[in-house]
């Protein structure tokens, strides 16, 4: 009987931006956490600056990532003018461009 890992499904998470973007999130946060809890238990400031300096990398390179995705904003944009009820389609269409503009903005800003 032999064991088989299956990393298809990480792979193809992983593939995606919004997978890595999931990932980086998580180790983020979790870096920043760590930061906080060692701290508290009196770690030395060297310590809690490589933890500090991981999370800034992180959200700078999350930040880097997110450039093309307000094609995809727009993409989606037309996808809704194609939705019958006309409430819907309003909502639909001016989410995907509100998040298309706020992306433009942020990637302008970096």
């Amino acid at each position: 009987m032999s064991t088989v890992i299956n990393v298809q499904p990480w792979l193809k998470f992983t593939a995606t931006t919004v997978g890595r973007d999931k990932i980086y999130r998580a180790v983020q946060y979790f870096s920043r956490f760590l930061a906080w809890y060692l701290l508290r238990q009196g770690a030395t400031k060297e310590t809690v600056a490589r933890f500090n300096n991981l999370k800034k990398t992180l959200a700078l390179s999350r930040k880097l990532m997110r450039i093309g995705k307000p094609v995809e904003h727009l993409e989606a944009a037309a996808i809704a003018t194609g939705v019958k009820d006309e409430f819907l389609r309003f909502c639909a269409v001016g989410k995907q461009l509100a998040y298309a503009g706020y992306l433009s903005y942020d990637a302008l800003i970096f």
